[in-house]
């Protein structure tokens, strides 16, 4: 059952970028671009935002005033009807001003639920589940080398809250995730892939693995066949929500939103009547 659902999102998939082409991560490589990132996509009644974001948990960032600029144009411009927001990652919890929202939510991930909280919109998350992106990622990987590509994402993440409170621990940020593994195993996996020894301190370490458009090291390769399996679930979230004639704000990360522009003018113009 679970090989039917993935090969019908492929086959989707296919149907949709034959046409409406997400960029290579070799043609994203070779291209400089601003962050944050922005562009709006508008017509009579009908309204798309996408922030591309930098991910920071810093409320004083200064995206976070170019942010709030752009929602107030969204709300503006659509009254907060027929609206829904995409969110990143996974949805937040409830916090009670915008601060709280991006120290504690996550960024931009965080204040754009809590914006979407009082107007009373819809929020989704359009992600592919984990199960399905493992299912996926190990016809191609191994369990180690997919292990390792969440881990270095949960040490980023670790790395942006740890700007904001510098006491933070990461052995018990890393239990907040629930992994399968332990942070001991986790080092020993580490031993295993890299001849480095293991510094939760190295920021760019988690980076560099992390990071699809690098070519330094396997993880890389899982990090960019997980991020186009997002990016085309986000899209064809992106279409659907077009299709049925939605006010969509999504703020996502700025590689995410220079990658995916192409496809998703390329359905807003065929949207237009």
């Amino acid at each position: 059952m679970q090989l039917k659902i993935i090969l019908a999102i492929l086959l989707v998939s296919q149907n949709l970028f034959a046409s409406n082409p997400i960029m290579s991560y070799d043609e994203y490589a070779i291209i400089k671009h601003g962050c944050p990132y922005v562009y709006t996509l508008s017509k009579p009644n009908h309204t798309l935002i996408y922030f591309g974001a930098n991910h920071s948990c810093d409320p004083d960032n200064v995206q976070y005033p170019i942010f709030k600029k752009f929602w107030n144009q969204f709300i503006e411009q659509t009254h907060g009807q027929n609206c829904v927001v995409l969110i990143e990652g996974s949805l937040r919890g409830q916090h009670v001003n915008e601060h709280n929202a991006i120290t504690q939510g996550g960024g931009e991930g965080g204040l754009l639920q809590f914006y979407a909280e009082q107007h009373q919109i819809s929020t989704i998350c359009p992600e592919p589940t984990k199960q399905l992106l493992h299912n996926q990622l190990s016809q191609q990987f191994s369990v180690q080398e997919i292990e390792y590509l969440y881990f270095s994402h949960i040490g980023m993440q670790f790395h942006r809250y740890r700007k904001v409170d510098p006491t933070m621990d990461f052995e018990q940020f890393y239990q907040t995730y629930k992994r399968p593994a332990s942070l001991d195993r986790m080092k020993e996996m580490h031993a295993q892939l890299f001849d480095t020894p293991f510094d939760v301190l190295d920021e760019n370490f988690f980076y560099n693995n992390s990071n699809p458009v690098g070519h330094k090291n396997k993880i890389n390769a899982v990090a960019r066949a997980n991020s186009r399996m997002r990016d085309e679930a986000i899209v064809q979230c992106i279409a659907d929500l077009i299709k049925q004639g939605k006010n969509v704000f999504i703020a996502y990360g700025a590689t995410h939103a220079v990658m995916q522009r192409a496809a998703i003018e390329s359905l807003w113009e065929a949207s237009m009547p």
